[in-house]
């Protein structure tokens, strides 16, 4: 009797405590002014400078900014692009300046010129599919698949590097993909703490590189008893540097380490958070520092954290009951987020890095 009332005392202490860490004040989010396009489907954005940025609807349409967002300029796709093929993302470099990345056929365009001309950069491996691109100024990477047996996927993954703007690719790493019956485990996404330290994932494997990205190594990660219970996909996978970072899992749990990855502890309950309720999105977890983050769950609410994970608190923003559906951020530049009905939202980075 004595054990069960203490449990529930205990019990109702945890959840005041988590009630009032979550009810610290919102941050300084500004309205910045509206997506382009019609508001009947997502329309994703990226910025290289505080003006300068591109956004893309359905992999058809193209805009640029340079004015922060205030209007957007309509821009053409390249016209080697045939009517199936589609934009799946874009790395902008300035507001005349982007690279498109055309997953269908392998393939990244450039322009300098605002779209009027479009140059086409090396494959990474010619007719092979690629799988997941990301590109830093003149640095990138590249996933590409190879050996592809039907109904299971590609059976073989690569990775590759350009130090020179996609015109060039060296081979750093491959190996096979972990069939679990109903996916295979691709490398889908990069995220890189420096120039030298980050992480390649995929739905269940996590490489690590200290030099770049020129050599890897898949870390033997181990989780708390509670992962072995939660058989669902990593979503993503941020390090702020070499040894802290953050995973979260389709179902919406989040883990924390703080050894470069070979102990995980869970901060997060997906099935019993309001933050994640419902579950997490890929590529929608982004940290600014080891204490300030932010989230967008499945539930289309956007989440705030200054303590490095272990309490969240709901951001309203300017417009009241929003569904934030992406954001895109930078050390540099802050955090931009945008809703349902495409308004454009911004919050500057902190001074404290």
């Amino acid at each position: 009797m004595f054990s069960s009332g203490r449990s529930v005392v205990l019990g109702l202490l945890i959840a005041c405590l988590e009630s009032q860490a979550q009810s610290g004040p919102a941050p300084a989010i500004r309205l910045l002014g509206k997506l382009p396009g019609a508001p009947d489907g997502p329309c994703l954005f990226k910025f290289s400078s505080s003006q300068e940025g591109w956004a893309w609807d359905r992999g058809r349409l193209l805009w640029a900014t340079a004015d922060g967002g205030l209007s957007w300029r309509p821009a053409a796709l390249p016209a080697a692009m045939k009517p199936t093929d589609y934009v799946s993302s874009l790395f902008p470099i300035s507001a005349k300046s982007v690279r498109a990345v055309v997953y269908s056929v392998s393939t990244v365009f450039e322009t300098r010129d605002g779209g009027a001309k479009w140059t086409t950069a090396k494959a990474a491996q010619p007719n092979s599919g690629l799988i997941a691109v990301e590109l830093d100024g003149a640095r990138g990477w590249a996933v590409i698949g190879s050996d592809f047996d039907s109904p299971r996927g590609f059976l073989r993954q690569e990775i590759y590097l350009t130090t020179d703007g996609a015109r060039s690719w060296q081979r750093t790493w491959g190996g096979a993909t972990n069939w679990d019956g109903m996916h295979w485990a691709l490398i889908q996404g990069f995220q890189f703490a420096d120039e030298d330290n980050g992480v390649a994932f995929g739905a269940s494997a996590v490489l690590k590189t200290s030099d770049g990205g020129r050599t890897w190594v898949e870390v033997p990660y181990h989780f708390d008893e509670a992962i072995e219970h939660e058989p669902n996909r990593i979503q993503q996978v941020y390090f702020i540097d070499a040894q802290k970072g953050w995973l979260l899992k389709a179902k919406g749990s989040m883990f924390r380490t703080e050894d470069g990855g070979r102990t995980w502890v869970r901060i997060l309950n997906g099935a019993g958070s309001a933050t994640t309720e419902g579950g997490a999105l890929a590529h929608q977890l982004w940290f600014e520092s080891a204490m300030r983050g932010w989230l967008i769950g499945s539930n289309m609410k956007l989440f705030e954290t200054e303590d490095g994970g272990n309490h969240w608190v709901r951001v309203e923003g300017p417009k009241k009951g929003a569904e934030f559906v992406f954001l895109s951020c930078s050390r540099d530049l802050g955090c931009r987020f945008s809703d349902t009905d495409r308004n454009l939202y911004g919050v500057a980075p902190s001074a404290e890095k």
